[in-house]
């Protein structure tokens, strides 16, 4: 596993993608904007309105325990020890609980790391990202992301299609399967997992298509903007 290309830093870093000709390139985060449709977000912004808590600071703490959780998983595949310094107790408690839950789920499945957090770019397309795992998977080859929301949404699944394309790009691999591992941030929740099954190229295909869509409207949208 320690072999694996990955990436050292992970943790609360922004990442800026750049093509070899020095040509600054967008995010798969930038191109597909939030993975939470807008009225999950209004609902969630008034439900914690009504209880007093002001919603942005809630989001951005619990965006801290996501962070801290890929920190945690990342550090555990790779045998090594995550900087955990810089959270509160209650962050680091949470995402333990969410580093068991994927431990959990580890134990039931074979997993072989290809890469583990290792920033890409796509000199064909033009854009980059960091998918979080890819590897063999009970014997397919497969690109995993982990979340730590309330469920699985129709956006994360345009996320892990750039993040084939990267991977296919960057490494001498053909992606059968696309996996969401959500895991639970309470101790009695449990990985909730979602696939894209090989047997069905045309669902591949169509998120492909969306996501590539998607990135020429960002690149005409930013095209627009510079001439303001």
């Amino acid at each position: 596993m320690a072999k694996a290309p990955f990436s050292s830093r992970v943790g609360k870093v922004h990442r800026s993608y750049v093509l070899k000709d020095g040509v600054v390139i967008p995010s798969v985060t930038e191109i597909l904007g939030k993975e939470v449709p807008g009225d999950r977000l209004a609902e969630s912004a008034a439900n914690l309105t009504g209880q007093g808590i002001i919603y942005r600071d809630h989001w951005s703490w619990l965006a801290e325990i996501g962070t801290l959780t890929h920190s945690l998983v990342f550090h555990h595949l790779m045998g090594s020890t995550a900087d955990i310094g810089s959270y509160s107790q209650e962050q680091i408690d949470i995402a333990e609980n969410c580093l068991l839950a994927f431990m959990d789920w580890e134990k039931a499945h074979d997993l072989e790391i290809i890469f583990c957090e290792q920033p890409m770019v796509s000199e064909i397309y033009g854009f980059g990202g960091t998918p979080d795992i890819g590897g063999i998977l009970d014997g397919i080859t497969s690109v995993l992301d982990v979340k730590t929301g309330a469920r699985i949404y129709p956006n994360q699944w345009y996320q892990l299609a750039a993040y084939k394309i990267l991977a296919e790009e960057n490494h001498p691999i053909r992606v059968r399967k696309l996996g969401i591992l959500n895991l639970g941030r309470d101790e009695s929740e449990k990985c909730i997992e979602g696939y894209l099954p090989s047997r069905n190229h045309k669902t591949f295909d169509l998120h492909e298509m969306y996501f590539l869509q998607q990135l020429k409207a960002f690149k005409i949208n930013q095209k627009i903007l510079a001439r303001n």
